[in-house]
């Protein structure tokens, strides 16, 4: 889970590692979209009364899921490369020179990143705790296997699109803590909104709500790696949002089977839980302060970096003078480097 922010360091500028960071951050919600979507496609209501023909649509599920791992993973694994060609910025360009224990030092010192930590823990522990036990609290509310399938499918595509969305509004503007409180702050909201939802009964409460939900929770994960990996420079990626995906994954095992538990006595309590953890990212993620540590480096600050967009919007004539001035002569379709050296 902590791969996308190290790739996109590694492959990507300084003003397109949030987007990258979102995009691949969000793998983990489009595997959670795709084993609502698929199973419902070869499992029936029926299968749960017939066993013997249950059986037979369980394994047909099982090969395909299978056969649709192996025809990504292979691939992948065979065409993936260890970096660029050249350096896309001047981070990527550096090595880690950092020992663990040094990083953990570091780490720990570093109050903008303990809070960002507990605020990216805390939320995920929602998703989680979410994902754990929202089909049996819609169960028991009264709702069908099909709106539950419906809910949850559109709970994970609208996180999914307005996590990619804030990948490109973070990238463009530099607003993390902006865009935290922003996420946080909705995300009080929404599971406010969804404690009334979840016990109405009506889908045509639910499903909205859920539209709701999705985005305000989903984009945690890609707002606070990119952040992260601003805050905690020049800690490594790996380590400082490992650290952070770590804690998250056990808290997040322990607020689901708390969850599960207080369905049992009543199903407004995990609502009321989700709610009160949200309130606390909120709270935490006030008091964590911009410190962009990366974008403050002088060789970043006085980077000649053109944005794609502005290139494409350039004329040829004021193409070619950014070529003439970096040094580049276009020779016969091949570009070769000029150097001007001075006694």
């Amino acid at each position: 889970m902590n791969l996308p922010s190290k790739i996109a360091s590694t492959w990507f500028g300084d003003k397109e590692r949030a987007i990258a960071t979102a995009i691949g951050s969000m793998s983990t919600p489009v595997g959670a979209l795709i084993t609502f979507i698929l199973p419902s496609t070869v499992i029936s209501q029926d299968d749960f009364t017939n066993k013997e023909t249950g059986h037979i649509d369980f394994c047909y599920y099982i090969m395909i899921q299978t056969l649709m791992i192996t025809l990504f993973t292979v691939p992948a694994l065979g065409l993936m490369r260890e970096g660029p060609p050249t350096p896309p910025s001047v981070v990527a360009n550096e090595f880690d020179q950092m020992t663990f224990a040094e990083g953990m030092k570091d780490l720990i010192s570093n109050r903008n990143y303990v809070l960002l930590f507990l605020v990216y823990v805390i939320v995920y522990g929602v998703i989680a705790s979410q994902a754990a036990v929202v089909a049996n609290l819609a169960d028991q509310n009264g709702f069908t296997l099909n709106e539950i399938i419906i809910s949850c499918v559109v709970y994970y595509i609208a996180g999914i699109m307005t996590s990619i969305i804030l990948g490109k509004v973070l990238d463009s503007s530099l607003q993390y803590r902006r865009v935290l409180m922003v996420v946080t702050g909705c995300a009080v909201l929404s599971t406010g909104l969804h404690i009334f939802s979840m016990t109405s009964g009506n889908p045509y409460f639910e499903i909205p709500t859920m539209l709701f939900v999705g985005p305000t929770l989903l984009p945690i994960s890609s707002v606070c790696f990119s952040f992260a990996g601003e805050v905690a420079y020049p800690v490594p990626e790996a380590q400082s949002i490992g650290m952070m995906i770590m804690f998250a994954l056990i808290y997040g095992t322990g607020a689901g089977t708390l969850c599960s538990k207080l369905s049992e006595s009543d199903t407004h309590y995990p609502l009321f839980f989700w709610t009160a953890c949200c309130l606390l990212g909120f709270i935490l993620a006030y008091f964590v302060e911009e410190d962009l540590r990366r974008m403050q480096l002088d060789d970043v600050k006085n980077s000649e970096y053109v944005d794609e967009d502005e290139v494409r919007r350039q004329s040829f004539e004021q193409r070619s003078e950014i070529i003439r001035e970096t040094g580049v002569e276009n020779a016969g379709g091949d570009l070769k480097f000029k150097f001007d050296f001075q006694p």
